[in-house]
């Protein structure tokens, strides 16, 4: 594939998922892109202020910005110092739980196996955008790198066991 071959996929995937116009020809229009994309990728529920970089701890060489975020490292972040919320403009309401429960992660070795009803809600599911669905259930952890399939299986998984 030539790069402009690699850049219509991704521009096409860009406008699918996030739903943006992007000037290929503008070299800001294309690095606001990538950044957009990152984020999505990384999928965090965290924000910081003002697009601000801090280190992790005093001494530590390893930083914290929106670049390159994800709820494992805010959760990190925010296990040093609980004070540091503040420096965040986006935020899950169970934050502070997070700090201290492990998540109960679908190892991906698991299969989920889904009756007939789940497969129908799956399917009303996958009307939605991923960004869509991340925001209408924040409760349900994204898997890092994870397909839009798998994170409506644990919608569903999640329902059924709250339901139980």
């Amino acid at each position: 594939m030539t790069s402009n071959e690699n850049l219509k996929v991704i521009v096409k995937f860009y406008t699918e998922a996030l739903g943006g116009n992007v000037c290929v020809s503008c070299r800001g229009s294309l690095n606001e892109m990538i950044l957009k994309l990152k984020r999505y990728h990384n999928m965090s529920n965290f924000e910081l202020k003002n697009n601000a970089y801090y280190r992790l701890q005093k001494g530590d060489s390893r930083t914290i910005n929106n670049n390159i975020i994800t709820d494992q490292l805010a959760i990190e972040f925010l296990r040093i110092n609980k004070e540091r919320i503040k420096l965040f403009s986006k935020y899950p309401d169970n934050w502070e739980d997070m700090l201290t429960v492990e998540n109960k992660e679908v190892k991906e070795d698991e299969v989920i196996e889904l009756n007939e009803d789940q497969e129908a809600q799956k399917k009303h599911l996958m009307k939605y955008k991923f960004s869509e669905l991340r925001e209408k259930y924040p409760d349900v952890k994204a898997e890092f790198g994870g397909s839009k399939s798998s994170f409506i299986d644990r919608i569903i998984t999640q329902k059924e066991d709250t339901n139980d």
